[in-house]
């Protein structure tokens, strides 16, 4: 599927971002099977994405066979520079995190190039989330670009 724009209400187009297991995985891959792509964007500098982790990841546990997937997406390190693949390996072990969900995408490039952020000021918060339609990647929440919430948007997607 090629994509008809990256901003909340469009179907995204396919894209690759490697995991800290080592695979690459095409957004795409998993069209038709899941019902909800859950997108949380996270730093090692933050202190917001430390606390609602465990959350993320425990509303994954309870609904990944029900239609949800998650990639957690590492952006930078503590220091705030671009994450390296090491960095994303120590960072899911350290958070006790599946491997197979946590991506490395340094400053978050490949992320924002295919989801666009809506920033208001030029920057983003984070935890920064995203949602899209598991059956043909509509683009349906994004922070700053819709009204409500992310668990809101999982909620209707996997209801359908």
């Amino acid at each position: 599927m090629a994509g008809n724009g990256n901003g909340v209400g469009a179907n995204v187009a396919d894209f690759e971002m490697q995991n800290v297991a080592g695979e690459r995985v095409a957004l795409h891959t998993s069209c038709g099977e899941t019902k909800a792509v859950w997108f949380a964007l996270t730093a090692g500098w933050c202190g917001a994405c430390e606390t609602l982790l465990p959350e993320f990841a425990a509303r994954y546990d309870q609904d990944k066979d029900n239609g949800l997937q998650l990639r957690i997406v590492v952006g930078e390190d503590q220091n705030s520079q671009p994450a390296t693949e090491e960095y994303c390996r120590n960072y899911a072990t350290s958070k006790n995190l599946d491997p197979s969900i946590v991506f490395c995408d340094p400053s978050w490039q490949t992320t924002f190039s295919n989801l666009w952020a809506y920033p208001q000021d030029g920057s983003i918060g984070l935890p920064w989330q995203a949602v899209l339609r598991g059956s043909n990647m509509e683009y349906v929440y994004g922070d700053g670009g819709s009204s409500g919430n992310a668990v809101d948007a999982i909620n209707q997607l996997l209801s359908e």
